[in-house]
């Protein structure tokens, strides 16, 4: 890692930049320099000043439909074409995008993001500084069906989503209501595009969870966890605070914390990497397989052949002795 920074400390002061943003370790005398403990942190504060994300002006537009008993805070601005169901809240200064839909009774927290074409069905509840991205859809009912005879009837879903504050969902993602109680994601975690979080589960503080993850039923992320894209929990399975589970991983048992899983089924990192690397001498070693077997079954052979001859001498032999005694 080291050489690896200084290797792009290198192509920083070689290239246009006109200054160069670093730590005092890497610093070169080339060109201007702002020296800074963490340049990624110091980065996102730049960007986050020169580039300020444009806020909608508090308003209600006109194509606007906000149903009966809605609590709207101060400063919220509603856009096109919305919809925003009875008794429900918006807090101070969120954002409603055009074509959102609000079911009743939702209650979303203060100087919240809702991007266009995201779903809020009747119930979920969202924290303060909460980022939805477009089309996500929070609060579907959960997946649950039951035999009857020869037919499926589906479960009543009848809990909710409670997202807490400061948490980030990408767009086309999907966490469905619980069946009775709530799914719920705890504070500060970021949900990636296309994610599917199924009914009752609980995901902890701080997570980051990349795109295509699923999540079955009643799954339990403890807080800090690390989910690489297109990983699969399978259901009621708890995932201990501060794992890492890499991406495409099938994760099918319950983990320690800070352990970190990999492969399909999903086994502890260094082992699935030993098979892996075996994997890859998996041709070589059926050659020497192929090869074994040959030999063991001529050897087995020229033992027979040998315990044959051997068993046909003492035939031989018991008959001479027979005849000579007659």
């Amino acid at each position: 890692m080291v050489a690896w920074r200084k290797q792009q400390a290198r192509i920083a002061y070689s290239g246009a930049a006109r200054a160069v943003m670093t730590t005092p370790s890497l610093a070169q005398k080339a060109k201007p320099t702002v020296l800074v403990d963490n340049p990624r942190l110091a980065l996102v504060r730049l960007l986050e000043f020169l580039y300020p994300e444009p806020i909608p002006p508090p308003s209600v537009s006109a194509t606007a439909l906000v149903g009966e008993a809605v609590t709207l805070g101060a400063g919220v601005s509603i856009g096109d074409y919305a919809y925003v169901g009875r008794g429900s809240v918006i807090g101070d200064g969120t954002v409603i995008y055009p074509f959102v839909y609000v079911g009743n009774g939702v209650t979303v927290g203060s100087h919240c993001r809702i991007y266009p074409f995201v779903c809020l069905l009747d119930g979920v509840l969202v924290g303060d500084r909460v980022t939805i991205f477009p089309g996500a859809v929070i609060g579907r009912p959960g997946f649950g069906f039951v035999w009857d005879q020869d037919q499926l009837r589906r479960m009543p879903q009848v809990g909710r989503v409670v997202i807490e504050s400061d948490v980030e969902i990408g767009s086309g993602t999907c966490i469905d209501r619980a069946t009775i109680k709530e799914t719920r994601i705890g504070k500060g975690t970021k949900i990636d595009n296309l994610v599917q979080v199924a009914h009752n589960c609980q995901i902890g503080r701080l997570c980051l969870i990349a795109g295509q993850v699923g999540m079955a039923g009643s799954v339990r992320v403890g807080e800090r966890v690390q989910i690489g894209g297109q990983a699969g929990i399978a259901d009621h399975v708890s995932v201990g605070d501060g794992t890492v589970l890499v991406a495409r991983s099938g994760l099918m048992t319950d983990t320690p914390p800070a352990s970190r899983w990999g492969g399909y089924p999903a086994r502890l990192h260094g082992q699935w990497l030993r098979i892996e690397a075996s994997l890859n001498r998996l041709p070589e070693l059926l050659l020497v397989l192929r090869h074994l077997k040959e030999k063991v079954e001529a050897l087995k052979q020229r033992i027979d052949q040998a315990e044959a001859g051997t068993e046909g001498g003492r035939k031989g032999g018991r008959g001479h002795r027979g005849r000579s005694k007659g």
